[in-house]
């Protein structure tokens, strides 16, 4: 785990500061060394729970409402847990490392292989939408590619808690990670230069500060983000340390004994309540045994009251059955009615719709037959005109064949020599009028 350590005291500053944390993590879960005041090592997670819980599956959430991450580079939630399960788990398996003699082992299974690292957003209540944090995204996703580089897998943002935080997920080829961490890197480094314990954790937590500074150059500084917390944690030796918490140990155990003390102070108090309370007893009872008698009436009267509420008890259940099965029997009838109703409703609708079917037909086709007359009546009409036309023209021109023969005949006679009578004669003869 890297966590910035101020080296020199600097001014407070008036920005927020943005919160970045790496650690390494093993294919199984590792416990960590018991302290120095005797208490065991704390249990740390392994690399799959960590990638179950930046992926948000549901077995590894520790929210209480869970929203989908927002994958923004390298594998997806689906292709990340493929790869660690396929790719890695094996890979880290086959591992060997160095021992003292000429053969290599396997490498643990506790060994950290896996690389998470946590960004937090230092604004609460931020939208998604908000320029500032897109950028600032932006910019996280440039430093995780800076720092880590091929080793770099996946990278997820988070909205559903009160700040808004990345994932990053960096891994090797199944070896160790603590080259790639920072103060492991630095330490391991005086380490084999033949630095002393102190010396290694110096370079520890010089590896630590100068990550945070990178960090802080790549990402804090361009977001205008400050660099230490407007707010820092004070820092102290550990033997400082070690004397504030002797001071609030003798306190607490002061404050116990104070409480102790008025602990038995309510004891006593107790005591004597108890005291008085006893003498009321016995007091009491003497009372109560000149009111046997009148207890007992009273018994008798509960007896018989009891027994008579009992009896309006089963009467009033019984009622509220038989009105229960009024309520049901009304309800059916009422349903019965109304379902009797509705079938008549549908009925009647059926044959009005036939009936209003039916007589548009029928007025179709009394309008049908009324076109039809009508158009008869027009071709009577036409064909009459044209009849009385033709006829007229025909009497016309028998007229005028009429008037042709007699002139003929006229001329026939007078040409033969008859006098006007005997032409006169002969024309009626033969049906001519002169």
């Amino acid at each position: 785990m890297n966590i910035a350590i101020a080296s020199t005291p600097k001014p407070t500053p008036s920005l927020p500061a943005m919160l970045f944390r790496e650690e390494g993590f093993g294919v199984t879960s590792s416990v960590g060394r018991p302290s120095r005041m005797g208490k065991p090592g704390r249990s740390r997670f392994n690399a799959r729970q960590v990638i179950g819980e930046a992926i948000r599956e549901a077995e590894f959430v520790h929210v209480p409402a869970p929203q989908l991450p927002i994958h923004l580079h390298g594998l997806t939630a689906v292709e990340l847990v493929v790869w660690y399960e396929t790719e890695h788990v094996p890979a880290a398996a086959r591992m060997t490392v160095p021992t003292l003699g000429p053969k290599r082992r396997k490498q643990r299974t506790d060994t950290p292989t896996v690389i998470g690292a946590v960004c937090s957003y230092p604004k609460a209540g931020v939208s998604r939408d908000d320029p500032s944090l897109s950028f600032w995204m932006q910019q996280v996703v440039r430093m995780a590619k800076e720092l880590y580089g091929e080793h770099l897998k996946s990278v997820f943002a988070h909205g559903d808690e009160s700040h808004w935080h990345i994932h990053i997920i960096a891994a090797g080829d199944g070896s160790s990670v603590k080259p790639i961490l920072s103060g492991h890197a630095a330490a391991a480094r005086v380490a084999r230069d033949g630095g002393t314990r102190k010396a290694q954790q110096a370079a520890f937590v010089a590896g630590c500060v100068a990550l945070q500074d990178r960090v802080w150059a790549l990402c804090g500084d361009p977001c205008d983000l400050s660099r230490l917390s407007p707010d820092p944690r004070a820092r102290r030796a550990r033997s400082a340390h070690l004397l504030i918490k002797e001071k609030l140990l003798r306190e607490r155990e002061d404050q116990v004994a104070l409480d102790q003390g008025a602990v038995r102070s309510r004891s006593a108090a107790v005591e004597v309540r108890e005291a008085e309370l006893a003498e009321a007893l016995a007091a009491s009872r003497a009372d109560a045994e000149g009111l046997t008698e009148r207890e007992l009436d009273v018994a008798v009267t509960a007896q018989v009251l009891g027994a008579e509420l009992a009896r309006l008890a089963e009467l009033g259940a019984s009622l509220e059955e038989a009105a229960r099965e009024g309520r049901e029997r009304a309800a059916a009838e009422l349903h019965d009615a109304q379902t009797k109703a509705h079938a008549v409703l549908v009925e009647a609708s059926t044959q009005a719709a036939t009936l209003v079917g039916e007589a548009r037909k029928q007025s179709q086709a009394l309008i049908a037959k009324a076109a039809r007359i009508a158009q008869m009546s027009q071709e009577t009409e036409a064909l009459t005109k044209g009849a009385a036309r033709f006829e007229a023209s025909r009497h016309a021109e028998s007229a005028l064949e009429l008037e042709r023969e007699k002139t003929t005949w006229l001329k026939l006679l007078t040409e033969l020599g008859l006098d006007p009578a005997e032409q006169h004669a002969l024309m009626a003869r033969h049906g001519l009028k002169r």
